[in-house]
């Protein structure tokens, strides 16, 4: 994706993770911490490559985010790097 590109989204160079934000500074905020945008991009496009992984075979569907909610655990700093999985969720 273009945006991806743009930011610096790369494949990851460790094997377990799916893509990598690299330490750069222009993914630091004024506490010299991993921008919450950038940290969301990340995870975003990790959604993004795990979903058509998982259903490569499907023909004629794209997928695109409807709903996001976030929650940060602690501030990020130094390269940051994506994993990804499903999960059940209670029906409501």
């Amino acid at each position: 994706m273009p945006f991806n590109h743009f930011i610096g989204l790369k494949m990851s160079d460790k094997t377990e993770f799916l893509l990598m934000l690299e330490d750069r500074s222009e993914y630091r905020n004024h506490l010299n911490t991993v921008h919450a945008s950038a940290l969301f991009s990340l995870a975003e496009a990790s959604s993004g490559h795990f979903l058509l992984n998982e259903f490569s075979d499907l023909t004629g569907i794209v997928p695109v985010v409807r709903r996001v909610e976030t929650k940060y655990k602690r501030p990020a700093t130094g390269a940051v790097f994506s994993k990804a999985q499903f999960f059940e969720t209670e029906k409501n």
